[in-house]
């Protein structure tokens, strides 16, 4: 699976009441996504009322997490009228991916400032690109222009382009993910971003059009499963219409809370080199294991001691389980 250019921009039964409104544009804090792909690819064209998807033979690949920020006084400098930063933490297998997604936040009108990976940088400095007004509902449409600079590679310039975002359809959206099926009401948001990058005094030297399916559940800010798709021009540096997508599916949430017995297992939460496990003064630990997002195991320990080393272990998400002689609880735990 390719890794996507651009990265996030911005990502049941029959529905017989009325969509519910999208309410966020963003995410909720410490939310986890499993980064997933197919390999027959999935259907998205279903639109309107009463849509139905059905996406099936996913496997899971990796994962990612994602967090709200203020923006530091550099960032706030660099993407100007910035007041909100989107940070996304994606690890498949070894290679750990971060992302920035700038954008301005007036009342509920969201508007993308700048974007950041390691692949690309976008500064949309000259003219910001308006998603909408939140909340969005069913039949909500929005088309922007949008300018500024970018960096690729050994390349930088200005470019230009649109935006078109929309509440498309509503419906029952089917999932199997490595064998684990799941129906969601959902409602749709689409968004296709169509960007012409120009070099020194050469105008259009290339293209990437981006389109962008989030599906949101009724209560929760952090779509139930999303979508990018990636189609890139660049001849100057032999790239032909090269195609991207990236999956994910929203896991839960990574809580940061303090510590509970009741709720935590082991803390501090994200660890780093030490993870200390809670103290059962009622039961006593038999065993502990670390699982990473590819279901394998990468530590697991007989009557463990309360502090477990985790300093060689790869950044990402892991699946803590812990047993003792009263049963085995799990709890997701971070390394950073």
């Amino acid at each position: 699976m390719k890794t996507t250019l651009l990265g996030m921009f911005l990502s049941i039964g029959y529905l017989a009441c009325a969509q519910s409104p999208i309410q966020s544009f963003y995410v909720q804090e410490n939310s986890m996504f499993k980064v997933i792909e197919s390999a027959a690819g999935i259907d998205q064209s279903p639109i309107g009322a009463n849509a139905n998807w059905n996406f099936a033979d996913l496997v899971q690949v990796g994962s990612s997490i994602e967090v709200n920020q203020t923006p530091t006084s550099a960032q706030s400098g660099t993407y100007p009228g910035s007041n909100e930063v989107t940070k996304n933490t994606s690890t498949i297998g070894s290679v750990i991916t971060v992302s920035y997604l700038f954008s301005k936040n007036t009342n509920n009108q969201v508007s993308i400032t700048g974007l950041s990976n390691p692949y690309i940088t976008l500064n949309f400095g000259t003219n910001n690109a308006l998603v909408g007004t939140y909340p969005m509902n069913y039949g909500y449409t929005n088309s922007d222009t949008m300018a500024g600079t970018y960096v690729y590679g050994t390349y930088n310039g200005t470019f230009s382009g649109t935006i078109n975002t929309s509440v498309d359809a509503y419906g029952t959206l089917n999932l199997n993910i490595d064998g684990a099926q799941s129906s969601h009401t959902v409602t749709r948001f689409k968004a296709v971003q169509n960007i012409t990058l120009n070099y020194s005094i050469f105008p259009n030297v290339g293209n990437i059009v981006q389109t962008i399916y989030n599906y949101y559940e009724a209560g929760n800010p952090s779509p139930i499963f999303r979508s990018t798709t990636s189609v890139v021009n660049v001849p100057l540096q032999g790239i032909v219409d090269e195609t991207t997508t990236t999956f994910e599916k929203f896991d839960g949430v990574l809580s940061n809370n303090s510590f509970d017995t009741n709720q935590r297992l082991a803390y501090p939460n994200p660890m780093h080199d030490l993870l200390y496990l809670s103290d059962y003064s009622d039961s006593s630990i038999t065993k502990i294991t670390l699982t990473d997002m590819r279901a394998r195991i990468v530590l697991s320990l007989l009557k463990p001691s309360q502090t477990i080393d985790v300093s060689n272990l790869e950044k990402g998400l892991y699946l803590l389980e812990v047993q003792t002689d009263k049963g085995i609880q799990t709890q997701k735990v971070l390394k950073n």
